[in-house]
């Protein structure tokens, strides 16, 4: 008997539009830096003791400690709330944070699927996007902070750099970006006066426009969230100690990601360049790459890169050293982090009740006027 029923027509959207654009530009760019003349296939051709593949893994190395990083940072913000988040709880959660970062967008689907694996976990969506968005928070100060450092430190090389309109273009308006993303995560977790003022105007603006749905929902989800920030912000200033913890391991993370350039720099057995003139230009780099809402900010990536890494690597030797850093920085960090993807799959672990047990003993313990011996003293006791 035939299916009478009129099958649904399949849609296409944008977002497979959008990556099979992205894999094919990136089959394309590895082909092209691998076959074209000057490629890597050339180099080792001609050369195959040009490349010194020691230096290559340590590079490798280094790249993989930054999520190592990221890592003891999930590690350290969830378990001083939730003691049975164990460490390996935390891999998984960085891990699978790595891997959709890298394929989505401006990677905009890591902290969202990280939310969603630790609610598998039991852990509330609440505390969960708190404690992600702090992460956040710090990571994006702290690399602001370093971005700066690196334009002033270095200020000579990078005004040579800039040899013309359209890289200063790209690298200004990737460090507004950067600076404005910033601003704004700091107005929204600490002024609380002036969030509320620029919730009203958001307010307005979507009740002005027409093809916003349910306006009120978003402005009071979005207040909600806002005032999570706040709370958490509260939490996490409490412990001076603890939060120039995260910063310091963020600052490693941080090195660690921009320190591989100069280490493949060695691979090729150059020597002679200041690591930190090699770790700067890599924020400049990061910097114009930041631009692009693409995945991986394919295309522009490889464009940055060569802007600014073509003084150092001479003879022949860019197209491959954008190849291999391209393999470490991004396809290996897919490849290492997509078999965490499937803790994304399958049913909440059972744990929700011990952890919401955990957080309501937490709220309980806070200082209610220096009661109990346990508590610090109040600001009026000291």
């Amino acid at each position: 008997m035939k299916d009478t029923e009129p099958k649904a027509k399949r849609r296409i959207g944008f977002s497979l539009i959008l990556n099979i654009f992205v894999i094919i530009m990136s089959v394309a760019l590895v082909l092209y830096f691998f076959f074209s003349p000057d490629g890597l296939r050339d180099l080792i051709s001609k050369s195959p003791d040009t490349i010194i593949w020691g230096w290559v893994f340590v590079a490798f190395i280094a790249f993989m400690m930054n999520i190592v990083m990221d890592v003891f940072v999930t590690f350290f913000f969830i378990h001083k709330e939730i003691k049975s988040f164990t460490l390996w709880d935390s891999v998984k959660t960085s891990c699978v944070g790595q891997f959709f970062s890298a394929i989505t967008p401006s990677a905009t689907g890591g902290q969202p699927m990280q939310v969603y694996l630790l609610s598998k976990m039991g852990i509330s969506a609440g505390f969960s996007t708190s404690c992600m968005t702090q992460k956040f928070i710090v990571y994006q100060i702290t690399y602001t902070f370093i971005s700066i450092f690196a334009i002033f430190l270095r200020f000579d090389y990078f005004v040579h750099t800039m040899d013309t309109p359209y890289k200063w273009s790209l690298v200004i308006l990737g460090f507004i970006s950067q600076v404005g993303i910033t601003s704004l995560l700091l107005i929204i977790s600490f002024c609380k006066g002036l969030s509320k003022k620029l919730l009203r105007l958001l307010d307005k603006l979507l009740h002005r426009l027409k093809f916003v749905k349910n306006p009120d929902d978003k402005i009071s989800a979005l207040e909600t969230q806002i005032n999570g920030f706040h709370d958490a912000n509260k939490n996490v200033f409490k412990d001076k100690k603890r939060l120039l913890i995260y910063y310091a391991f963020v600052f490693c993370q941080i090195i660690f990601i921009l320190i591989c350039p100069y280490l493949l720099y060695r691979a090729f057995g150059f020597s002679g360049a200041n690591p930190v003139d090699m770790i700067c230009a890599q924020a400049y780099v990061n910097l114009t790459s930041s631009l692009i809402p693409l995945p991986g900010a394919s295309g522009i990536a490889e464009l940055a890169y060569n802007m600014f890494m073509a003084a150092y690597f001479s003879g022949g030797t860019l197209k491959s050293a954008i190849l291999i850093w391209r393999f470490i920085t991004y396809y290996a960090v897919i490849v290492c982090t997509a078999p965490f993807s499937r803790f994304t799959g399958g049913k909440n672990s059972g744990r929700k009740k011990a952890i919401d047990d955990c957080l309501n003993e937490g709220a309980k313990a806070e200082p209610t006027g220096g009661a109990d011996g346990d508590n610090e003293p109040t600001a009026a006791e000291s």
